[in-house]
């Protein structure tokens, strides 16, 4: 399997954070008759989150919200992906499936910032974990 290089599926403005595992429990019994039974269902995998900020160009601010969509459909694309292989400064993170795809509006509520003459800057949280 190959390994991608996130930063040709997110950009190059991006951070990643890989938190440790998860634990999957399963919980039976009734609390107030004889206590509840716990039961380890292994691991969900370790979170991976990426951060990051979409930056297009267009020759108005409408072109350029056209293009930072385009972007954004296709990193949208990724939470159907089946599990891959990826790397970020030499790390690689084996089968990992993208979950969740956040834009990230600022505190006045406003996702595609205007950054000059039809540059758009737009910030996003992408959730995966890896399955193994």
């Amino acid at each position: 399997m190959a390994i991608t290089l996130l930063t040709s599926v997110f950009g190059t403005q991006i951070n990643l954070v890989v938190q440790p595992r998860l634990t999957e429990r399963v919980y039976s019994g009734f609390p107030a008759a004889h206590g509840v039974t716990t039961m380890f269902m292994g691991s969900r995998g370790r979170q991976v989150t990426v951060s990051g900020r979409i930056v297009v160009a267009g020759a108005t601010y409408t072109l350029g919200r056209v293009a930072a969509q385009v972007a954004i459909d296709a990193i949208e694309a990724y939470l159907w992906a089946p599990a891959a292989d990826y790397s970020f400064y030499g790390c690689v993170f084996y089968a990992v499936v993208w979950e969740s795809f956040h834009i990230t509006p600022d505190s006045r509520g406003k996702a595609f910032h205007y950054c000059g003459p039809g540059y758009i800057e737009v910030d996003f949280i992408v959730q995966g974990r890896t399955i193994l």
